[in-house]
């Protein structure tokens, strides 16, 4: 019998080793981090997670990465494909063609990924059938049987990608791109679970509240999900621009009332890297709720979670204002630089916290 396939889709950032391969760190980090959480609670750890749990991390930076190595050579090319090229593009486009990957990391492993994906559509389906290809392969039967339960987990840019890739092969026949329907043998994912959920910031081949993501209510009662749990960091820089909030949206006002669509807002500081994917999942009103749509209702007590809410540690307020002052001395770039030279210092800074 095969276990609850989850599968773990990273964000945006650098996930191929130098020789081109697949990198895995980031889906065994994330896998690590919520074993930990998972064995806090008494009845969820009576099963092992690696048995309860099929853990497929799922890796689209290849198709970026690829392009990218092109990009530093064939700039002069993408400016031809007509796509406005000013604002943030313009920026991106400029570092890139002078050399960014010396002088800015940041900008190759991060916001080009963003970009890439959002302004070029040939690019995005390249992504997308990727993302597809690694899924279906692995909802295929095999020979410990077929898949009755799975979920998916992603992180920042993955949260866009996932969403279009489950939408797609919910809402379409198969075909050449080898995106497909989901088969009438394969259940709907259990939870679809956007941390740092910046699919609204990103949308573009289709409206992320109007899709086929979103659980199901007598008012769209076939979709791909069962659950949708949407995480977003008061402050969090990637959300500033919009965060998920289908507040209007009926079907989604609906699958709240149902408890089917959980929107959890948090505020806690664990790592001062605060869009990071733990300082996401320690907090329990995250993960405490995954847990249950993924495993079951019943299987964290009620006093464990009273327990886990009251004894969460955050990092405290003066070492954050230590660290703070600190950062923002040492990412002071020179007057006349974009501000996204200094947020991709400044957020440089925070990942190596």
């Amino acid at each position: 019998m095969r276990r609850h396939v989850l599968f773990l889709v990273h964000g945006m950032g650098d996930y191929v080793e130098d020789n081109g391969a697949i990198q895995l760190d980031w889906a065994n980090s994330a896998k690590a981090v919520l074993e930990d959480l998972y064995k806090q609670y008494d009845i969820l750890k009576r099963i092992p997670f690696d048995d309860r749990f099929e853990t497929v991390g799922i890796n689209y930076d290849t198709v970026f990465n690829n392009l990218i190595k092109r990009w530093a050579e064939q700039s002069a090319a993408l400016r031809a494909t007509g796509v406005p090229i000013e604002g943030v593009v313009g920026d991106v486009f400029q570092w890139l063609e002078s050399g960014a990957k010396q002088e800015d990391n940041f900008a190759w492993t991060h916001i080009a990924d963003v970009v890439l994906y959002r302004f070029f559509d040939l690019v995005r389906q390249r992504v997308k059938t990727q993302v597809a290809k690694q899924i279906t392969a692995v909802l295929k039967p095999n020979n410990k049987g077929s898949v009755t339960g799975w979920s998916v987990i992603s992180h920042s840019l993955g949260c866009a990608i996932t969403h279009d890739v489950l939408h797609a092969m919910d809402s379409t026949t198969p075909n050449e791109a080898g995106i497909s329907i989901l088969d009438s043998m394969v259940p709907s994912a259990s939870v679809v679970a956007m941390i740092a959920n910046v699919s609204k910031v990103l949308e573009s081949d289709m409206q992320v509240y109007d899709s086929q993501v979103v659980p199901p209510t007598p008012l769209k009662p076939n979709t791909a999900c069962f659950n949708y749990l949407s995480a977003s960091h008061k402050l969090d820089p990637f959300l500033l621009p919009e965060k998920f909030d289908p507040k209007d949206e009926a079907e989604w006002k609906e699958a709240k009332k149902q408890k089917t669509f959980i929107d959890v807002r948090i505020d806690n500081i664990h790592e001062i890297n605060v869009h990071s994917f733990k300082n996401y999942l320690v907090n329990p009103t995250v993960h405490i709720p995954l847990f249950e749509r993924m495993a079951g209702n019943g299987t964290i007590k009620t006093a464990e979670k009273d327990a886990a809410l009251a004894g969460f540690k955050k990092v405290p307020d003066t070492d954050v204002e230590d660290i703070a002052k600190k950062i923002l001395k040492d990412s002071k770039v020179p007057a006349g630089e974009s501000w996204l030279k200094r947020f991709g210092t400044f957020y440089g800074l925070l990942k190596d916290l």
